[in-house]
């Protein structure tokens, strides 16, 4: 396929949104470098009506014949002679608008009560050949004019503005688009259906909301975030955003959460609209985030696109660092960087510390599969790293590498590289070494820390939780705290390249922390009185949230590993973080609290003493009630605290979601700030709710955001009964993109612990044909590991066979198999 180059392609498609289907026409014109007479293009699910190659310089046919090769999603085309030069593929076409979230799809449209369809489109990474015939490869760029036969009644939408529209025969039109800049396949977008705008035009690109009738002034926040966001890429990345416009558009059935589509961004329609009342000040901030990742993608992805999958993390990697960085440039206050590192971040470290992680640049050169094995270190993982590389080299030197890296491969594609050597390029210093340390190398380091005097003695090996011997070394930027005798800080700054390394203290040393600012990412090992004298400090107020963070994350995850006991664990938290109020380092303690009563019944009840304590404690500090000015960190940390101290047995707690729960059922309505906590809690104390709560979830007025809450709620029931019933109803009622939520928020609840791989086996055909694959993936990292803590042989033959049977499942097959392993053996010590 190298070599033969397009150029320009010209798409024309008709969607019937009665019959779900469309027709298409699409034109190629290919570069063809060397003489030929094979030429391979993908396609996937699409009838071919003919096919034609004309030779562009007289507009001849040359004779050709075609055959459909469905096992490799290619179009094989076989001329008479070898041809060379410029040639046009003339391709006519029909395919299925599905309903699997894929490809050019359907999705419902639901508006005033009532709900229809719109056809809409997803294409990353390699399902724009299930729209059209095409060169299916991001590097293999191209110009597009894209045009669309639909009825007049109907909006269309695409990546770039109408150009023209022209009435056509039988109440349709024929709309038109300007032409496309140089793009990848994976990033067009085409959008049919009834479409209300809310546009803003107070300058260049115009910004629009695409919605539901009625719905488009919902989306007033986003639009305001997204111009902001648009203000910080071009003062800080300085390179061209070529579209006149960019659309927001709603979704609502929509397998992933956003995609960057060149100046056509889809959303989900809780990502996107703020409805007053409905929507929380976390999902606020959350949609904000989500804006400001997406937008970031114009420069990272579409401008610049990834030479091959393998280098996607270009894309992702920096996108989720000004996921972090754009909204804390304008709302310091939300504390956007202390959400990356206990949330999306923390996902990456625990991906991360398992032998069968991927090293951030992809390896090898086969298709490779975003999904619940690699996300986290092509999104999380990475975005650390450009945080500790932007904190290595300074922000100015950061800012100057990416202009130059955006601006050198402006309409072109990329490798890992091509942007170190940019960087270097211009900032004039090295930096190929540690990228490669963290870039092309898997898993992250540990460092043991021993203490001889005034010498400290450091030494790193790579973390997994399960026992690997591994001799690999990273490029460390060391921040080391030093606290004195006269109650002074002092930081300490150094670089670790080898295994070993040694440094001095301060004569007037009482401690020190490694990783201060939480600003590497590695572990630090301390001895046992180490992590108390720290304790203390963390008793006394004297380490910041970071710090306590990393602290408690770090003890936790040796205790995983089998360094400490979990009793251990549990008398850390409650000499040193009983009274704990910040979100950042309560939410962490609330995960690995619920996690471990799934995994160690026999200190069950211990655990819940603790988790109540630590939550009672944090509420009377925090408030049980939301106040109108609290960041969303806050108010999410509330719900957490809410559910686990009720969920554990609080008295207290449970009465004050009674009550607002009771309100809800009186139809009355509560802060959307305590709205997941108080339903979930009470699901646990009112199971007679069902009806009501199964109205909210199949009720087309219901919001989206709403919707989430209440399908949360159906996996919180303590009788299995009716949890299954609810596994019935997902199956039934719940739309394809939110079944997966049910199912795996079920197999969390310690009632389901000893039937749900059961259930999930048994089930598991089903499942293939009734969730959309990445939910399918989420399921099969989630649900077997809880399985092994049973029938741990079971669940690995079917994983085995899994991997067998599904190639591109793999990479999440590994991981769960792994994942099952360590589960089980956690379990097995302490049942």
């Amino acid at each position: 396929m190298t070599q033969i180059i397009p150029t320009y392609y010209m798409v024309h498609l008709e969607p019937d949104l009665e019959q779900f289907s469309f027709k298409g026409l699409t034109l190629i014109e290919c570069s063809i470098e060397n003489s030929l007479s094979e030429i391979r293009l993908n396609t996937k699910e699409l009838k071919i009506h003919s096919l034609k190659v004309i030779n562009s310089s007289n507009s001849e046919e040359i004779s050709s014949k075609f055959e459909l090769k469905p096992e490799t999603e290619e179009l094989v085309i076989n001329t008479e002679n070898p041809i060379s030069g410029t040639v046009i593929l003339e391709i006519e076409f029909e395919g299925t608008l599905n309903d699997m979230l894929y490809g050019f799809y359907r999705s419902r449209l639901t508006y005033d009560g009532k709900v229809t369809y719109m056809a809409t489109t997803q294409f990353e990474e390699r399902d724009a050949r299930a729209a059209f015939p095409c060169f299916d490869e991001p590097a293999l760029k191209a110009k597009f004019d894209l045009e669309f036969l639909i009825p007049e009644n109907l909006e269309a939408v695409a990546n770039t503005d109408i150009s023209e529209v022209q009435p056509a025969a039988n109440g349709k039109k024929l709309v038109k688009f300007e032409q496309t800049p140089v793009m990848s396949t994976y990033l067009l977008y085409f959008g049919v259906g009834e479409f209300e705008f809310l546009e803003d035009n107070s300058k260049a690109p115009k910004l629009r909301i695409v919605a539901p009738p009625g719905k488009a002034q919902y989306g007033k926040f986003a639009l305001d975030i997204a111009r902001k966001s648009f203000d910080y890429g071009e003062k800080f990345f300085q390179a061209p955003y070529p579209i006149s416009k960019c659309d927001f558009i709603v979704v609502e059935d929509f397998a992933a959460g956003a995609m960057e589509n060149y100046g056509a961004i889809t959303f989900r329609e809780n990502l996107l609209l703020v409805i007053p009342g409905k929507t929380s000040t976390p999902q606020m901030e959350s949609i904000a985030s989500v804006v400001a990742h997406e937008i970031t993608h114009m420069w990272f992805g579409d401008l610049v696109s990834p030479a091959r999958w393998k280098y996607v993390w270009l894309n992702e990697s920096f996108a989720t660092y000004f996921t972090s960085a754009i909204p804390d440039y304008y709302f310091p206050e939300w504390r956007s960087w202390e959400s990356l590192i206990g949330g999306r971040g923390l996902g990456g470290f625990t991906r991360d510390s398992l032998k069968s992680t991927v090293p951030i640049e992809l390896p090898g050169d086969q298709e490779i599969n975003i999904d619940a094995s690699s996300a986290p270190i092509i999104y999380a993982k990475g975005a650390l790293i450009m945080r500790i590389l932007e904190g290595y080299i300074g922000e100015e030197k950061f800012f100057q590498g990416i202009r130059h890296y955006l601006n050198k491969f402006a309409f072109k594609a990329a490798t890992s590289d091509d942007c170190w050597i940019a960087f270097e390029e211009a900032i004039n210093e090295p930096i190929i070494e540690f990228a490669n340390s963290w870039v092309k190398q898997k898993g992250y380091p540990y460092i043991t820390v021993s203490q001889a005097g005034s010498k400290v003695h450091l030494e790193q090996q790579r973390f997994t939780l399960l026992p690997l011997e591994d001799d690999a070394v990273w490029f460390i930027p060391l921040k080391i705290r030093v606290y004195t005798s006269d109650g002074a800080e002092e930081i300490l700054d150094f670089v670790m390249k080898t295994r070993t390394f040694e440094f001095d203290l301060p004569e007037n040393t009482i401690s020190f922390k490694l990783n201060a600012d939480q600003t590497g990412f590695y572990r630090v090992k301390y001895s046992v009185d180490h992590f108390r004298k720290l304790g203390e400090f963390v008793k006394k107020g004297q380490l910041n949230v970071y710090d306590r963070f990393g602290l408690q994350n770090d003890y936790f995850s040796f205790m995983q590993q089998g360094d400490y006991e979990i009793d251990d664990y549990l008398s850390f938290l409650h000499n040193y973080f009983g009274n704990e109020s910040s979100p950042l380092c309560l939410s962490n303690i609330v995960a690995n609290l619920t996690r471990l009563e799934l995994l160690v019944p026999r200190f069950r009840e211990k655990i819940k003493e603790t988790g109540q304590v630590i939550a009672e404690n944090a509420l009377e500090k925090i408030g049980y009630e939301p106040q109108s000015d609290e960041i969303g960190m806050l108010a999410e940390v509330r719900n957490d605290l809410l559910w686990m101290g009720g969920h554990f047995g609080s008295l207290k707690i449970r009465k004050f979601a009674a009550k607002h729960f009771q309100e809800l059922l009186a139809g009355n309505s509560i802060s959307p700030n305590i709205f997941r906590s108080v339903v979930r809690l009470g699901a646990e104390q009112f199971p007679d709710a069902w009806d009501f709560m199964v109205a909210q979830v199949t009720d087309p007025n219901v919001p989206e955001a709403v919707k989430q809450y209440w399908l949360g709620a159906f996996a919180c029931f303590t009788d299995r009964d009716m949890l299954e019933k609810a596994l019935e109803l997902n199956l039934t009622k719940i739309p394809k993109l939110n079944r997966a939520q049910i199912l795996i928020l079920v197999s969390r609840n310690p009632v389901a612990t000893s039937w749900i791989w059961g259930y999930y086996h048994s089930n598991f055909q089903v499942l293939m044909k009734e969730l959309p694959k990445s939910a399918l993936g989420n399921t099969l990292a989630t649900i077997p590991p809880i399985g092994a803590l049973t029938a741990k042989p079971e669940v690995l033959e079917f994983l085995e066979q899994i991997g067998k049977k599904v190639p591109p499942a793999k990479g999440i097959v590994e991981m769960s198999a792994e994942i099952a392993e360590l589960y089980a053996k956690i379990y097995e010590k302490y049942k």
